[in-house]
């Protein structure tokens, strides 16, 4: 058995920037690269507002820690540091342009276990352009600019 679950913090810091922070407790699988089933812990932050009237700015950071048992007592764990940064640009209003660059670094513990030529650290970076559409399920629409 294990527990598992997740808990989030909004702050609306003013009436155009808001933060956000949480934890998560999951599990989690390193695919293709070992069989092994991970309780992870991760933790972020995040803080998004208006630079201007049509364009928006996303900064974040995370913190993963992954560990499995391998041996009675043994635990192997991999460390997984996280930072992104995204732009919204609206192009109507309901309409918008995106893009984002994601940046991570794994540290593995015990690269004895890892498949023949996988690095015990690696980074990864991404990144990411795309369209959003806005619009209500029900009702009118309400603008909450500070969300994204």
């Amino acid at each position: 058995w294990q527990t598992a679950g997740r808990a989030r913090l909004y702050v609306d810091a003013s009436s155009a920037w808001a933060i956000e922070g949480g934890y998560e407790r999951s599990l989690s699988l390193f695919q293709g690269i070992t069989d092994d089933v991970y309780t992870t812990d991760t933790a972020f932050v995040t803080a998004n507002g208006q630079l201007s009237r049509r364009t928006a700015l996303r900064v974040g950071a995370t913190y993963s820690n992954w560990v499995t048992t391998v041996a009675s007592g043994i635990s192997d764990t991999m460390d997984v540091y996280g930072a992104t940064l995204g732009l919204r640009f609206l192009l109507t209003d309901s309409l918008a342009a995106t893009a984002s660059y994601h940046y991570y670094l794994h540290r593995y513990s015990n690269p004895a276990s890892l498949p023949a030529g996988f690095p015990a650290e690696y980074d990864r970076q991404a990144v990411r352009v795309g369209l959003s559409m806005f619009f209500p399920l029900a009702g009118t629409a309400s603008r909450q600019v500070s969300r994204w």
